[in-house]
Parts: C-alpha cells; structure tokens; sequence
C-alpha cells in the first residue's frame, strides 16, 4: 500500500483526491507499508534489547545515563560498573602455607583506581616455562576469595583489597605466573 501526497498549487493533497488538502508546505510525502512496519520494529526492538541486556549494559558508563530513569521509574537498583582498567594489581606472589602441608596459594591486592565502586573482577592466573609457553591456567572470581570482603558492596575507591587463593600444585616446569583481570 502507497499512499502519496503531491502539491496542488499552494496546498498539498492526496493523489486523486483534491479534496482532501493537508498542509501548505512544499514536499511530497510517500508513506509505504514496510517502512512502517520496519519502524514500528525498531521501536519496539530497541527497548527490549535494552532490558534484556540490562545486567551488563547498565555497568557501563556511557549508557547508564539511559537506564537511571528507568530504575528510579520501575523502582529497581543499578548493578556496580565494571572497568577493569581502572584496577591496579599490587604485591603479587605465589607461596606455600604452613599447616599440616604445604598448600601453594596465590596472595595479591587489588586497587580500585575509579572515582566509584567497581565490581570485583574474574581472574585467570597463568603458569608458564621458560620459553613462555602456557602450561596451565586456573580461572576464578576474585570476590570469592577476598580476605575483606563486604557482602552487595564493590572494591573500595583507593583502599587495597587483600586475596588469598588457594591452588593446585602448579606444572614442575613452571618458572613463571601471569595474573589477567577480566
């Protein structure tokens, strides 16, 4: 279905129909059925992809502006943002606890460098020889083994976090380890 509107002298009007006169500017209109079906589409496609991806996008900077009003709108809270650049890795080692047996655990500290609280980051902590070849890897989610962990709160502005990791006994050939925060 098209339906087109034309000028007739100072008027615009339907085709075919002179009667029926809408507006006094000079443009055509073509409206066509799929175009608008395709907007109407979009506009509702856009929304719900907002919502469905809420947990994650709502942890970024640039589109939390978007979902304030929505929250304070719907009554629901914000999840922390997420930028693991603004994290700085301190004191890291790999040593062995002193108990009944020795027990390799991974011990560092983590420094939110962001103006607000961050999210704890996912951690993969990588064993390698001396050529640099990964032997092993163990990923695992830093809160879960944080020495100062204050339950529905995120890394401290500026205050180090400390972390203790329990480990499996790394590759004999390894000579080197890499901490990655995700």
């Amino acid at each position: 279905y098209e339906i087109s509107a034309c000028l007739v002298g100072s008027e615009m009007c339907i085709r075919d129909r002179p009667d029926f006169c809408l507006f006094s500017w000079k443009f055509s209109i073509k409206f066509s059925m799929k175009r608008s079906v395709f907007f109407v589409l979009l506009v509702f496609s856009l929304p719900l992809h907002l919502w469905i991806g809420f947990p994650e996008y709502a942890r970024i900077e640039y589109l939390r502006p978007i979902y304030e009003p929505m929250c304070s709108a719907l009554n629901c809270s914000l999840p922390l943002l997420k930028k693991t650049s603004a994290i700085e890795l301190k004191e890291m080692r790999v040593r062995y606890l002193e108990e009944e047996e020795f027990v390799p655990v991974l011990q560092f500290s983590l420094v939110n460098r962001a103006n607000y609280h961050n999210t704890y980051p996912r951690c993969r902590l990588v064993f390698k020889d001396l050529d640099g070849v990964e032997l092993s890897d163990v990923e695992f989610h830093s809160k879960e083994f944080s020495m100062n962990h204050r339950e529905h709160e995120g890394m401290p502005v500026g205050i180090p976090v400390e972390f203790l990791v329990p480990l499996e006994e790394p590759p004999i050939k390894a000579v080197n380890y890499e901490l990655f925060l995700m």
